[in-house]
């Protein structure tokens, strides 16, 4: 007999990602790869303008670059294929899938799983499955 569970993904299926060191939440104002002086992303085309409440399943949390460095290349991602969206932050506890938790539980995800019961998650973690509440 087929479990329904088998079907969803694991966090890792996802790219699960915990929140930031300092809370925050993802966006392109504090991701290591956007070039915060010029509005634009080292990953995206370079003719992109790109606000900083923007994000993409590419952050990597950090301080914004002052410019772009010197030698640096790499063929442009498609905004399609990286999901940037135009946003305020994402985070779990902004996601369609969120279950908030009972006192002394942790929240889950209802679109993901491990060991066939929906995935604990942070409320400022993120996926690539995040769909805006």
């Amino acid at each position: 007999m087929p479990r329904h569970l088998d079907i969803y993904p694991t966090l890792s299926d996802v790219l699960y990602t915990p929140p930031n060191l300092d809370g925050s939440r993802k966006r392109c104002g504090n991701c290591c790869l956007y070039l915060g002086k010029d509005w634009r992303c080292l990953l995206h085309d370079k003719d992109l303008f790109i606000g900083t409440l923007a994000v993409c399943g590419y952050h990597v949390y950090g301080k914004p670059l002052d410019a772009r460095p010197r030698g640096f290349s790499c063929d442009p991602i498609a905004p399609k294929l990286s999901g940037l969206i135009d946003t305020t932050g994402t985070g779990c506890d902004r996601c369609a899938w969120y279950q908030t938790a009972e006192p002394g539980q942790s929240p889950q995800c209802a679109g993901v799983y491990t060991h066939g019961k929906p995935a604990k998650v942070e409320p400022r973690g993120c996926c690539a499955r995040w769909i805006k509440k």
